[in-house]
């Protein structure tokens, strides 16, 4: 379907197996398999990236996800958003995709390697540092734009890179690879932490000593002196972590294999099993502040935590389904203004406000996670202006809803959506 630039679309709600991705010029399905990676920005923008070249992002939490033409087929592994406009994802062979207006068009970059890039970081606004498999270090120190191939001195693949200022960074990987740089990047040395061989996944590092590793068969460590020494806690896992971070001092969250979480609250001293809600491959895990967390899942969908990662909710990727494209001639259109939901999370009950640029037919709804309606809770005619709606969740079980306000006006419609947590 063409839409032309500027166009209004209408919809509603919609579970997909396949993601509506929409463009500039145009719109169509495509099918995302398996995703890798997710950063987030703000607790509204984020981006995934995933096999057969997917790079999804969203502006509103995660409600609605639209993708873009990255310009390649190759498994992107991981991703990083630098601002509003500049990102970068990395992948398979080599593969090193650079945007700077916000993804709507992606850059093949050379980045004079050949072996996967599994993992990229942002030292500052100039500086990256990218690592992969058979010792693989690249940086770059111009935004992206060129590559230099940096000497690890390990084979070994390289999984995660972290740094803790502009200065010091620390990455790790197969066969217990640790490595360590105090020079921004430019020099790496490795450090024998004493626990054998194991392969290691993740790593998120508070400071220059307090961090913590993840990796295979359940391995969850902590260090108190800058990797020298580790120990972990009482609670035993089973499976493969595949990630993990931390969304404050004291409290992270460690995602993996066959549905596997753990959640600390002292800083890696202990450690704790979490519910996600099903046992799919748990593959990245970030949070936009200290309650607000996205983790991504090997199949497709997203699982989403208002509460610092104690309780988790299953999703779908949503997007809209199209109804018609309305051509709205310019840009000065104005849609409405919605705000958050407050309390959130609520029990049972909580107002919904929405500014009106303009007199319009309003309706109202609650959707559950899945896109079932369950109910209509204002239809009207309503003047401009600042509106509040209450919702009563007194017979709903706990779980994640989503509010959609649309308002008809002229012949078009104008719909923005909320997620809000029912917590009982």
């Amino acid at each position: 379907m063409q839409i032309q630039a500027g166009a209004c679309l209408t919809g509603k709600i919609l579970k997909y197996s396949l993601l509506l991705v929409i463009t500039g010029i145009m719109s169509y399905s495509q099918k995302v398999n398996t995703l890798y990676n997710i950063d987030l920005l703000t607790s509204s923008v984020a981006m995934l990236v995933g096999s057969n070249g997917s790079i999804l992002r969203t502006d509103n939490g995660g409600l609605s996800w639209f993708g873009y033409n990255s310009g390649s087929n190759g498994t992107l592994y991981s991703n990083i958003i630098i601002d509003e406009y500049n990102a970068a994802a990395v992948g398979e062979n080599g593969l090193v995709l650079v945007t700077t207006n916000g993804g709507k068009i992606w850059v093949n970059i050379n980045s004079n390697v050949t072996t996967d890039l599994i993992d990229i970081t942002a030292i500052d606004h100039f500086n990256w540092i990218a690592c992969g498999d058979s010792g693989t270090i690249i940086k770059s120190l111009n935004e992206g734009l060129t590559w230099q191939k940096i000497n690890s001195h390990v084979t070994e693949n390289l999984k995660c890179v972290v740094f803790i200022n502009s200065f010091e960074g620390f990455i790790v990987g197969d066969n217990s690879a640790f490595l360590h740089t105090m020079d921004c990047g430019s020099t790496w040395s490795a450090i024998d932490i004493g626990i054998g061989t194991v392969n290691l996944s993740g790593i998120a590092m508070l400071n220059s000593t307090d961090g913590t590793i993840t990796g295979e068969s359940g391995l969850l460590l902590t260090t108190r002196d800058g990797g020298e020494t580790w120990f972990t806690g009482t609670q035993v896992f089973n499976y493969n972590f595949n990630d993990i971070t931390f969304s404050s001092s004291n409290t992270g969250v460690a995602v993996g294999n066959n549905g596997q979480a753990a959640r600390t609250t002292d800083g890696g001293i202990t450690w704790n099993a979490v519910i996600t809600g099903s046992n799919v491959n748990k593959m990245s895990v970030e949070f936009a502040n200290e309650y607000s967390g996205i983790l991504v899942n090997h199949d497709g969908t997203t699982n989403y935590t208002y509460d610092g990662g104690s309780t988790w909710s299953e999703s779908p990727i949503f997007g809209i389904e199209i109804d018609k494209a309305i051509s709205s001639g310019n840009n000065d259109i104005e849609q409405i203004i919605t705000g958050q939901n407050y309390p959130n999370p609520f029990n049972p009950a909580t107002n919904i406000s929405y500014t009106l640029p303009f007199s319009a037919e309003v309706t109202v709804k609650i959707f559950d996670i899945t896109g079932k309606e369950i109910s209509i809770i204002a239809k009207e005619y309503q003047a401009g202006g600042v509106h509040s709606v209450r919702f009563d969740g007194s017979g709903l079980s706990s779980g994640m809803y989503i509010c959609s306000v649309t308002a008809s006006y002229n012949g078009q419609k104008f719909s923005k959506y909320i997620k809000m947590m029912l917590t009982k």
